[in-house]
């Protein structure tokens, strides 16, 4: 296990080299698209979806949660 480790740090360490047409991108700040995109992270839309949909269900989930907790007798 302790090798598969250091095999995923190795390659987190890799710099990659994508390119994108603009219409690709949906990074936008205050309306503009930023002149420095190297922190960006790339993925396709339906892993965004599925993250937004994550999100959703997390919520959720929380909310459930709260009230289970505040009904919980003490």
């Amino acid at each position: 296990m302790a090798c598969q480790l250091e095999k995923q740090r190795k390659l987190n360490e890799l710099d990659v080299l994508v390119t994108l047409r603009l219409h690709q991108l949906e990074h936008v700040v205050n309306g503009i698209l930023p002149s420095d995109l190297s922190q960006c992270l790339a993925f396709e839309a339906p892993a965004l979806a599925m993250l937004r949909s994550r999100i959703q269900e997390l919520e959720e989930e929380r909310i459930v949660q709260k009230r289970q907790y505040m009904c919980a007798p003490f």
